[in-house]
């Protein structure tokens, strides 16, 4: 095989990098069983997860959480696997294909996004038989659509597809939200039908487990981020029962900041580099070497930096793997020549922390000094938002301990303190 290039080394090295752990086939070729390494399979979820939905009896909730960038997404894609191996039947949504996750969340449209999500999920032909069943449940509702898509005058026709209008309609959100508010005890059982008419087209011996994807991702931005929280969690209490589908698994990936009341909550934590007394934990950092080997070009990642620089770049990531591809994706933009030096790695901090600098107030910075001193949260109701923020945007982090877990400082937020 012909020697790649420095530039074609950097080139193919950043493609694998800016592939997200996700449900991208390409992304499944990255992926790393890091909780196969002895010392990090105590903090594996999926075992977990897929024994409640073997051992439950026609039904199950699970709520699955956890900081940003931890590899939520490829844990429930590798769960998938696993489920459909045993003879499970699984449909996979993404919330951000129906909300704008930016903006707060109408409680009105969940039921809808949910529906429509596992109609496309089980059968991924608009026109098919599980589609077709959304629009009659809109019909059964008395939803008419005038002025978007016309339900009752028959505008609506096979094919169609749903998303765009939950997304970005204001009609449709404002006929949803009277019909939603009108009778919540009709609106409960049209919605449980709809799932009941599915499910009894699809084989029985094919238990089906739902799994939704990305509600963790509504977290505002700046000043919105209360306003998003409060929606979605005033949205939940709501849809407390509604979200218990009679004879279907069904999995919600949520937001940290959300309290539910019933289902097993499983948080997922970032991957430990030191423990809270500091001292280092090697296998943390053999799981994330496995993660840049695989993605390296020639399983070589010695090529772009040394040993040395790369223990630097996983301490700087605090164990997360969103950062640690966004710092490896600045050094080879930034290379002029390879290997690169200790200064790459410097600027490339230096860049990511800018991100925060902007939006980090003189409340937050001190929220941060007392968690980089306790190891702790120390969340009361004036200081709730703000601790819940630093969470969201991953100032704050959360490691594992045998018995509990422990939270601390984002490594590349330190200098600021």
């Amino acid at each position: 095989m012909e020697q790649r290039s420095d530039r074609e080394y950097r080139r193919d090295f950043y493609r694998a990098v800016d592939i997200q752990h996700g449900t991208d086939e390409r992304a499944q070729a990255y992926y790393v069983p890091i909780y196969e390494r002895a010392g990090m399979r105590d903090y594996d979820h999926v075992p977990r997860m897929r024994d409640e939905i073997d051992f439950s009896v026609a039904q199950s909730v699970q709520w699955f959480s956890g900081f940003r960038g931890c590899g939520k997404t490829s844990e429930l894609v590798r769960l998938r696997h696993e489920l459909e191996a045993e003879g499970y039947r699984v449909a996979f949504m993404d919330v951000e294909d129906y909300f704008n996750t930016l903006l707060p969340m109408e409680t009105a449209i969940l039921p809808h996004a949910l529906a429509a999500g596992f109609a496309h999920a089980i059968d991924h032909d608009l026109n098919g038989p599980p589609m077709r069943r959304y629009w009659e449940f809109l019909k059964r509702i008395r939803f008419t659509g005038k002025g978007t898509l016309d339900v009752d005058g028959g505008v609506v026709k096979a094919g169609v597809e749903i998303a765009p209008y939950l997304k970005d309609d204001p009609t449709f959100a404002a006929e949803a939200k009277e019909i939603f508010n009108h009778n919540r005890r009709t609106f409960r059982a049209e919605f449980h039908a709809f799932f009941a008419d599915i499910l009894a087209t699809l084989d029985a011996t094919e238990p089906v487990v739902f799994i939704v994807d990305s509600i963790d991702h509504f977290r505002g931005i700046g000043e919105t981020f209360e306003q998003v929280r409060a929606s979605v969690e005033a949205t939940f209490i709501e849809l407390a029962a509604d979200l218990q589908i009679p004879n279907l698994h069904i999995i919600y990936t949520i937001p940290i900041y959300l309290e539910v009341g019933s289902g097993s909550l499983r948080h997922v934590v970032n991957v430990k580099l030191h423990d809270r007394a500091g001292a280092v934990y090697e296998p943390g950092y053999a799981a994330l070497q496995d993660v840049i080997a695989r993605r390296a070009p020639g399983a070589d990642p010695s090529r772009l930096m040394s040993e040395e620089c790369w223990r630097e770049l996983l301490t700087l990531s605090g164990g997360t793997f969103r950062d640690l591809l966004r710092l490896t994706r600045l050094i080879l933009v930034d290379a002029k020549s390879l290997p690169v030096d200790a200064s790459a790695v410097q600027r490339a901090a230096a860049n990511l922390r800018d991100n925060y600098t902007t939006v980090l107030t003189r409340e937050h910075l001190d929220i941060l000094r007392q968690v980089r001193d306790t190891h702790m949260l120390f969340t009361d109701q004036a200081r709730k938002g703000d601790e819940m923020q630093l969470i969201t945007m991953g100032a704050i982090l959360r490691y594992p301990n045998a018995q509990t877990t422990w939270f601390d400082v984002h490594p590349l937020l330190k200098p600021l303190l």
